[in-house]
């Protein structure tokens, strides 16, 4: 099974805070093996569960909108992907967004 971005996202928190996957299902009312499957692919959880765990671990996702021009033929292939795929793209193009913004913070801009 391939790993979800969802469950790499999880398992860097997770890393970050120096926790066994066993105290984040305990700190969540989950099992050690749900979070596992989440880690390595074998389950997407819902965007609700990755907030669960997010918060758990002291840290917060939130989210911007802005109103944009929108690509209707980019907005029609996104909408013929599955829901695994397109949370995938938001995580990956949310990823993008903070390397960025790191970048810009790092060289003081």
């Amino acid at each position: 099974m391939t790993e979800s971005r969802a469950g790499t996202l999880l398992r860097e928190a997770r890393v970050l805070r120096r926790l066994s996957q066993r105290q984040v299902a305990e700190m969540t009312g989950t099992t050690q093996s749900a979070i596992s499957r989440i880690e390595s692919g074998a389950s997407v959880p819902s965007y609700d569960r990755v907030l669960e765990v997010l918060h758990a671990l002291g840290l917060d996702a939130t989210v911007q909108l802005e109103l944009i021009e929108v690509d209707d033929a980019a907005l029609s292939r996104n909408l013929r992907l599955d829901p695994a795929t397109r949370f995938h793209n938001a995580v990956r193009a949310a990823r993008f967004t903070l390397a960025g913004r790191r970048a810009i913070s790092n060289h003081g801009v």
